[in-house]
């Protein structure tokens, strides 16, 4: 249903917008999304230059990779209390992003989005607790990451999360049920190099019994961690 010719209201009912549905679509100024809308996927409103604000409704999970990417206008934007998973750059690019923490991680209510910024040399991140879930690529191909500490809130790491973090060695998890990995979050070569997971001692065992952990990291429990 068109509004003006840069105006759109999605109808309602709507539960997905398809991949790449208006990317490149310069005259939309304006989109109205339906209380329903679960999932954005991904590229959607790719390079969508003229749209400045989005209120996102709060029935949406997922926005997919480079959703809104190069919007360059889109400074203003109403999150929904829903998500659960951010896609690898579905932000950036935009003046909304700029305007975030001017380096580290940034995060998008309970994601860690990204890293912004140059990542120094052995850097250890440390997500805040009350973080629920790594976005997918959130931290793909940072070479100098060597040390990551999960929250006890933390509930899943989307894909590629640490995809080709080749210094990362090191992860420490306090969640006291194993976070749901969508795989793979970790490259192949990582399992050759061997990435410990210290847990506390009591939840060693729940995590070895984790599919996906044990595939990926040597889980060990927490009193056997090196002091730095």
């Amino acid at each position: 249903e068109m509004l003006t010719p840069t105006a759109i209201k999605i109808q309602d009912s709507t539960i997905t917008i398809a991949k790449g549905a208006f990317a490149g679509y310069n005259q939309l100024t304006d989109i109205r999304f339906p209380n329903t809308l679960e999932t954005i996927e991904d590229s959607a409103f790719y390079g969508c230059s003229a749209l400045s604000t989005i209120l996102l409704p709060n029935s949406l999970q997922e926005v997919g990779w480079e959703a809104f990417k190069n919007c360059s206008s889109l400074d203003s934007i109403r999150l929904s209390d829903s998500l659960t998973n951010v896609g690898w750059k579905a932000f950036h690019g935009t003046p909304w992003y700029e305007k975030q923490a001017d380096e580290g991680v940034v995060y998008i209510n309970g994601i860690a989005y990204s890293y912004k910024g140059n990542m120094p040399e052995n850097t250890s991140v440390e997500l805040r607790e009350g973080t629920k879930f790594v976005a997918a690529g959130a931290f793909v191909g940072q070479s100098n990451l060597s040390a990551v500490t999960i929250p006890q809130s933390m509930q899943k790491i989307n894909s590629y999360a640490f995809y080709n973090c080749k210094s990362l060695n090191d992860i420490t998890c306090m969640a006291a049920i194993p976070p749901i990995c969508e795989a793979p979050i970790l490259d192949k070569k990582s399992s050759i190099r061997r990435i410990y997971l210290y847990v506390p001692d009591n939840l060693v065992q729940s995590y070895k019994k984790d599919i996906n952990w044990k595939k990926y990291t040597t889980i060990l429990p927490l009193s056997k961690k090196p002091n730095e």
